[in-house]
């Protein structure tokens, strides 16, 4: 990691640039030596990269019970895990970082304070600011002549005017807001209008990529995920959840797959409102974070979900074997 910087340093002269951090995470994500020829410890470490989330959610849980100390030590586990991911350039990382970490405080066993509201809303904000910064820091500043054919895309057209006529670079912005949330769908239409790949439907592969890496490294042979991209219409675009679903289970088994997510989660979230324990509690964030960005992108097809899978399976597990005390 040390060196990655220092190259980008050098690249970029003193003045390194938000673009530069997320330089790192892309340079790394389009190596496809990378993923073949990774180690299979290095994989085990990216599965335990979802235990920060984990740390957080602890405190939240817990944090009748716990000491201050304690409650310290955890949350600073999950801002150094949110912050060396958005650090890096894992923007969406953070984002579901702070997603499930809302969702814990909206239903957790504790009512916000309003000091503890405030920080939140200041931590969405500085989200939202820092990461517009990378994305203008990647465009560079633009005129006026660049941007007016925008105006047309922008709604309210009002709105987009008065952007215009204060920051040209707004107007992109606020494309670049409007497409992330959009454009899911509309890639899903491009998908299913599209001839289907030719190892289609792909089994889990195309969303559980971290899992496909690792077990290859044990000697399977599974469909990878370049091999995906390389087949795929347009990769690199979000197709929604159902997109995803498509992917992986097809026409029939993807509707399956998803009428099972839907009771699971309303098992689990009779279950949280009935025992109160800590697994109910971090399944039901895990399905409830899911489902609230369903309509833009998969979330369990983002490589570091995998990790967030595997820290729940460790609370399950650990709550069968060694029962963790509820909360009221």
């Amino acid at each position: 990691m040390y060196l990655k910087v220092r190259n980008l340093s050098s690249h970029y002269g003193s003045n390194l640039s938000l673009e530069g951090f997320s330089e790192i995470r892309s340079a790394s994500i389009g190596d496809d030596s990378k993923e073949l020829g990774s180690s299979f410890f290095g994989m085990i470490s990216s599965l335990l990269f979802g235990f920060p989330v984990l740390a957080g959610l602890l405190a939240v849980f817990y944090s009748k019970v716990l000491s201050s100390r304690t409650l310290l030590v955890l949350n600073g586990m999950f801002i150094i895990g949110a912050l060396s991911s958005f650090m890096t350039g894992g923007r969406f990382t953070a984002f579901t970082f702070l997603l499930m970490y809302l969702f814990a405080r909206a239903i957790g066993p504790v009512k916000l304070k309003k000091k503890v509201k405030y920080l939140l809303m200041v931590a969405v904000s500085v989200f939202i600011i820092i990461s517009s910064q990378i994305f203008l820091d990647r465009i560079g500043e633009r005129d006026i002549s660049q941007v007016a054919y925008l105006l047309k895309l922008c709604q309210p057209k009002p709105f987009a005017e008065k952007l215009l006529s204060i920051n040209p670079n707004l107007v992109t912005l606020t494309i670049y807001f409007e497409y992330y949330v959009a454009h899911g769908v509309n890639q899903l239409d491009v998908l299913l209008s599209a001839p289907d790949p030719q190892n289609f439907p792909y089994w889990g592969a195309y969303q559980l990529k971290t899992f496909v890496i690792m077990f290859n490294k044990l000697g399977f042979d599974i469909i990878n995920s370049t091999e995906i991209t390389a087949e795929i219409i347009n990769p690199g675009v979000y197709f929604t959840e159902i997109g995803a679903m498509y992917l992986d289970f097809g026409s029939f088994f993807s509707v399956i797959v998803t009428f099972i997510f839907g009771v699971l989660l309303g098992i689990v979230w009779k279950r949280y409102l009935v025992l109160k324990t800590l697994s109910d509690f971090f399944l039901s964030i895990i399905f409830l974070s899911l489902i609230s960005v369903s309509s833009i992108v998969s979330l369990v097809g983002a490589g570091y979900f995998s990790a967030i899978i595997v820290s729940a399976l460790f609370v399950i597990i650990f709550d069968l074997l060694y029962p963790l005390p509820v909360t009221e």
